[in-house]
């Protein structure tokens, strides 16, 4: 058996450093340790140191920096991802019960459950993560995480390099030897197992029953909150069809007001449409007294203007007839003159007397 290990180690080679070390990482910073545990990576790598394969020196402080760095990683990851993982599928394979169980664990025993979840293996996956979620303070979480780290992959890697001791001095008393003693350590890990299983199945129904119970105080007072909800429904809704009809009252009397105003509006505008028409018809009246007043005025003008021209006509007449008669009186004077003269001329000695009598 130690020779098909040491052919083995030989085989791979250095690449069980990335191996163990990339294990011990993944347990705690992607969950790996829920199907593979980091310890057996660990147990194993030991060995190989014991048998030259791997230098101890170095496969110690590199087991020691990656559980450290793994779970702070995993810390990380469930301060930023938890809540959404856990209730997601990947997170339902990890089981309700586990997460419960980490819950109370981490609520029990604060900083000291990281180095406790550390040395065990159930929680050793999930505790990081948890104390992420929970909002454990990093510094907290790094001094016993630093501490568990150093404790946890020395311990698995010395326990490997004994145990490839033991089992060099048991092949020197018996070839078949490591058979029985890989039997019982079988035997005694399927009985620690059957029991874990049992116990996990107990602490489930137990679980599931405070599960149930829970439920149904969660569904009595979903159910009073509900009632009280659909009250408080209730009374909205009455309350809201209050204001609507307050609100139909209101908006019927705008519209009432409205129409009324609209009607007065229109009786306005009939009105003042008559008024127009009275006006426009008064206008027409007066244009046409107007109209008739100028026909008249006219009419007088010209009865007027012919009673002047008639006037005027009978003024010259008589201005004729007077300019007539003062020409017949001229010459009939001058005529009574001459004759005067020509009797003075007759009469010789009066001639004097007519002079005179002429200036």
């Amino acid at each position: 058996m130690t020779e098909f290990l040491q052919r083995l180690g030989e085989h791979v080679g250095a690449w069980l450093y990335l191996i163990a070390g990339g294990l011990a990482f993944a347990e705690a910073a992607i969950l790996v340790g829920m199907v593979l545990p980091g310890e057996t990576a660990l147990l194993v790598a030991g060995y190989f140191c014991h048998e030259g394969v791997l230098n101890v020196a170095v496969m110690l402080p590199l087991a020691i920096v990656a559980a450290i760095t793994g779970d702070s990683v995993g810390y990380a990851f469930g301060r930023r991802f938890g809540p959404p993982l856990r209730a997601s599928k990947p997170g339902g394979w990890v089981g309700e019960q586990r997460w419960n169980r980490v819950d109370e664990f981490l609520n029990r025993h604060g900083g000291k459950a990281v180095l406790i979840g550390r040395l065990t293996a159930l929680l050793r996956a999930l505790v990081p993560s948890m104390s992420g979620m929970a909002r454990m303070r990093y510094r907290t979480f790094l001094i016993w995480n630093a501490v568990g780290g150093v404790l946890w992959a020395g311990a698995c890697v010395w326990l490997g390099y004994a145990f490839a001791a033991s089992l060099h001095k048991i092949e020197k008393y018996a070839t078949w030897a490591p058979i029985p003693v890989v039997v019982v350590v079988v035997g005694g890990w399927v009985v620690l197992d059957v029991r874990r299983k049992r116990r996990e199945r107990s602490e489930a129904a137990r679980s599931e029953a405070a599960r149930s119970e829970a439920a149904r105080s969660e569904a009595a007072r979903s159910e009073a909150a509900r009632s009280e909800a659909a009250r408080a429904e209730a009374q909205r809704a009455e309350v809201a069809q209050a204001k609507a009809e307050q609100l139909e009252a209101e908006q019927l009397e705008a519209e009432q007001a409205e129409a009324q105003q609209a009607e007065a509006q229109q009786a306005k505008a009939e009105q003042l449409e008559a008024e127009q028409l009275e006006a426009e018809q008064a206008e027409a009246e007066q244009a046409k007294a107007e109209q008739a007043e100028g026909a008249q005025l006219e009419a007088a003008q010209l009865e007027a203007a012919q009673a002047e021209g008639a006037q005027l006509e009978a003024a010259q007449a008589e201005g004729a007839r007077f300019e007539a008669a003062r020409f017949e009186a001229a010459r009939f004077e001058a005529a009574r003159l001459e004759a005067e003269q020509l009797e003075a001329e007759q009469a010789g000695t009066r001639t004097p007397a007519l002079e005179t009598g002429q200036a």
